[in-house]
């Protein structure tokens, strides 16, 4: 952002007059200092840029299965529930609903050294197992 020297002459009667002319006078500079969309000179061109940003997001059986595995969950499910939660996997998207559906078949599955709350689950997968990719668009 450029400097810019500013001079002020202030004439007010009290503390509150004062106070309110200051007020007013930082509210106009603030004002001047935001940065239009259709301004061509633009101090702050970071704000104008509105790029498209794309995310992409993946996750795959193999790792929630070695997750699974190495963290000892699961213990509780049949071999065809567990085939069944992987297939989920590998057919759909990471979105937070199915993160959900995963954690909570996960820790239905699991046995009670293993009950937490779905949400620390949840993120767990968010974090660990979830791979995201990004694209800008100029």
């Amino acid at each position: 952002m450029k400097e810019k020297e500013i001079s002020m002459h202030f004439c007010a009667a009290n503390k509150e007059e004062m106070l309110k002319a200051l007020g007013d006078a930082a509210g106009k500079l603030i004002a001047e200092m935001v940065c239009e969309e259709d301004q061509e000179d633009c101090d702050l061109p970071w704000e104008k840029k509105q790029p498209k940003v794309i995310e992409r997001a993946e996750w795959i059986a193999e790792e929630i299965r070695n997750f699974c595995l190495e963290e000892g969950y699961y213990s509780e499910g049949k071999v065809r529930e567990y085939e069944e939660m992987l297939n989920f996997v590998d057919q759909n998207e990471p979105t937070p609903m199915n993160i959900y559906r995963v954690a909570r078949n996960i820790l239905d599955h699991s046995d009670e050294e293993h009950e937490r709350p779905v949400e620390c689950l949840m993120l767990d997968i968010s974090v660990d197992l979830v791979n995201r990719f990004y694209e800008v668009r100029e």
